[in-house]
């Protein structure tokens, strides 16, 4: 459905010079096109814009990749607390797409800190009594455990470097 003349559209009562400069009347907002990159939050969570990429986020791949552990509300306790190493823990849930978005990131950090850190993801919907142990009220949600114990909490997807800043911090060297 297309704008008619005199339909109040962009530049309809504008002359056609302030038209073509991009000016419009008082009152009037452009309208958005999508320019730019496909998904700010996908920049912001540090993916760039790779159209294949965030097609495959958006249709809910698996969050457990080749770097991180898939942990339960079983395996929870051998795998993080009784740990020699720091362990991350993403708490997540299906149909998040903070947390789809912060997959991949996780899976980065997982592979060039492999030998400081161990990253784990626990599905609150199918384990949920890890995420009421610990108040998870929110998803996606990290908790960094050293010694068995959290130490740090990071709410909300973050870029990359912002997680390896927080990272730092918790692990003692921020």
């Amino acid at each position: 459905m297309g704008l008619r003349a005199g339909s109040g559209g962009p530049g309809a009562h504008a002359p056609a010079g302030d038209r073509a400069s991009g000016a419009l009347p008082r009152g009037r907002r452009r309208l958005r096109t999508r320019q730019g990159p496909p998904d700010a939050h996908a920049v912001q969570a540090g993916l760039g814009a790779d159209p294949l990429r965030l097609a495959g986020l958006r249709r809910g791949r698996a969050h457990v990749t080749s770097a991180t552990r898939a942990l339960t509300d079983d395996t929870f306790d051998a795998a993080v607390l009784a740990s020699g190493r720091p362990v991350l823990v993403d708490f997540w849930a299906q149909g998040c797409a903070q947390c789809r978005l912060l997959a991949p990131v996780l899976d980065e950090i997982a592979s060039e800190c492999r030998d400081r850190l161990d990253v784990g993801t626990i599905d609150l919907g199918s384990n949920p009594e890890t995420g009421r142990r610990y108040g998870i009220t929110s998803v996606p949600t990290l908790l960094l455990f050293v010694d068995g114990e959290p130490v740090r909490r990071i709410a909300g997807a973050r870029p990359k470097r912002a997680l390896l800043h927080e990272l730092a911090i918790g692990l003692g060297g921020g």
